[in-house]
């Protein structure tokens, strides 16, 4: 069976970027809980980049994980930035959460 989702954290400078590719669920979310908590816990990281324009899916629990990442930058003073699918997007916009959650076109 192949894998729901596949995750991958990345440094570049100091920036550190999290790409998920796949479902976000909730037998999931914690792969990306845990990469998130890599990257923010990463020395010298100064942004965090969310790369979810490969995922096909976000639940509840991902959405619910996106708003701690939120919360987790805030704390350590990190810039997040949020790139999404379509899906992404969607699911971000229906749960009115999109003021606090701005999803963005896929990075450059």
């Amino acid at each position: 069976m192949p894998d729901l989702l596949n995750v991958h954290v990345g440094l570049d400078g100091r920036t550190a970027r999290v790409t998920a590719r796949g479902e976000v669920d909730l037998s999931t979310a914690g792969m990306l809980k845990s990469a998130i908590d890599d990257a923010c816990g990463a020395h010298g990281v100064t942004a965090v980049v969310l790369d979810l324009t490969g995922v096909s899916f976000l639940g509840g629990t991902g959405l619910a994980v996106l708003l701690k990442a939120k919360q987790k930058c805030a704390t350590r003073d990190l810039t997040l930035a949020l790139h999404g699918s379509k899906p992404v997007q969607r699911t971000v916009e229906i749960s009115g959460l999109a003021d606090d959650l701005p999803v963005q076109p896929a990075p450059p």
